[in-house]
């Protein structure tokens, strides 16, 4: 059966200000505690089912998940600390808990309704043309996929 894997492995925001690229945030997820908050819920998520978000260097899938996609094979640069750092991604709790299995991997018979979202907030007042940039490697069927929400000044 095919999986998803969904990896945010380093998250950028850049603006540009006067023709100046300003860099706002940076997160290769490489420290003890991440500005990020996991399967709370927050404002579209409901945080229920066992695929959940989680932040380690895992990558060994046992014999029921196959190792995830290596780092090399970004297409838009190179991963911080790759090929063996830690990185965001979801993973099935229940192959973690019966057999200690903690890569990227999940379960595509539990419905899930997880979020990671930034603790904090950044403002770009004053500035134009903010981007908004990360890694994201995944692999899944037709029917698998993801979304990235934002909000603006607190919003929906």
């Amino acid at each position: 059966m095919k999986r998803l894997l969904l990896y945010v492995l380093a998250l950028f925001i850049v603006v540009s200000a006067k023709s100046q690229t300003v860099q706002l945030y940076n997160e290769d997820f490489e420290d003890v505690i991440v500005p990020f908050t996991l399967n709370q819920g927050g404002q579209v998520g409901t945080a229920t089912g066992s695929n959940k978000w989680t932040i380690n260097n895992l990558y060994s899938g046992a014999p029921v998940y196959p190792n995830t996609t290596p780092q090399d094979q970004t297409v838009s640069g190179t991963i911080s600390f790759a090929p063996n750092s830690r990185y965001l991604h979801v993973r099935d709790t229940i192959a973690q808990t019966l057999q200690g299995i903690g890569n990227a991997n999940w379960n595509p018979v539990v419905s899930s309704d997880q979020f990671a979202f930034t603790t904090n907030g950044f403002c770009t007042l004053g500035f134009t043309d903010v981007n908004f940039t990360f890694f994201w490697l995944a692999e899944g069927g037709p029917g698998a996929y993801g979304e990235v929400y934002y909000s603006l000044n607190s919003g929906p």
